[in-house]
């Protein structure tokens, strides 16, 4: 049993893949559709105006836009920018450009890791390594 401390409030609590107990966790869900209703209800505030309205900080609003739960259009996007070009995004990680790239990439690599594999399997079973070879005609 994996035993943490909330980063939130420091209680302690069973880890479960989140920093927060789920107190807290409830707390700041709530939050987050206060947030986003706030953002509906008034869709040209800033940033500071959300806040203000809500009781978020403006950390937790970095925190929501970087996991894309939130979106701004009210050039609050510029606090954000792309991990690996550092062009100004509204939401995520990375811009789609860079997004794109790197998906192309993890394309490449797979299909690199794919052959690899598919050439070690066939020498494998040039060297007489494969199971089928192991068992008998009793055995299959």
């Amino acid at each position: 049993m994996d035993i943490r401390s909330c980063r939130n409030c420091g209680k302690i609590f069973q880890f479960r893949g989140g920093y927060n107990c789920p107190d807290c966790v409830r707390e700041i869900d709530e939050l987050f559709v206060k947030v986003r209703d706030f953002m509906y209800r008034n869709p040209s505030a800033g940033i500071e105006a959300i806040c203000e309205g809500t009781g978020a900080t403006v950390d937790m609003m970095m925190e929501w836009m970087r996991e894309g739960r939130l979106i701004t259009t009210s050039g609050a996007g510029s606090l954000l920018k792309c991990t690996k070009c550092g062009t100004s995004i509204d939401t995520g990680q990375m811009c789609a450009k860079c997004a794109g790239e790197f998906m192309s990439q993890v394309s490449s690599a797979s299909q690199e890791l794919d052959a690899v594999l598919r050439k070690q399997a066939e020498t494998s079973e040039r060297r007489g390594l494969h199971i089928d070879r192991l068992l008998t005609k009793k055995d299959r």
